[in-house]
């Protein structure tokens, strides 16, 4: 979910490879193979987080003590960094358990995914 490429990049990267892929020599080189692997697995996360990180994150942001309601990504990972540094041992204990139980929900989405959960 906090995942420096946005979706669309992703989707960018995957088009590359999928086109170059139609003019490779076959049989694939082992490299070339492992490519569309990768290339499918970026494919499958990206789609488990796109289909289901929404509710989460708003449910992180709405539990953040103080956190903007409408914040991008970057704003509150700003806003984290910003209040995790000035914040007194209860409110670090707090968004250190947030931070945890997203992170969880993060994995729980992506292990969905590799057991060939759909999206």
């Amino acid at each position: 979910m906090f995942n420096p490429l946005p979706p669309a990049r992703l989707v960018g990267i995957l088009s590359t490879v999928l086109r170059d892929s139609a003019t490779w020599d076959r049989p694939l080189e082992p490299f070339q193979a492992g490519q569309l692997k990768s290339a499918s697995s970026i494919g499958r996360f990206a789609a488990a987080e796109i289909a289901h990180a929404g509710p989460v994150l708003d449910r992180f942001r709405a539990a953040v003590p103080g956190a903007p309601p409408d914040a991008d990504l970057a704003t509150l990972g700003e806003f984290l960094c910003e209040r995790l540094a000035v914040a007194d041992d209860t409110l670090r204990a707090t968004l250190h358990t947030l931070l945890r139980d997203l992170t969880n929900a993060e994995l729980e989405i992506l292990l969905g995914a590799t057991k060939g959960g759909t999206p």
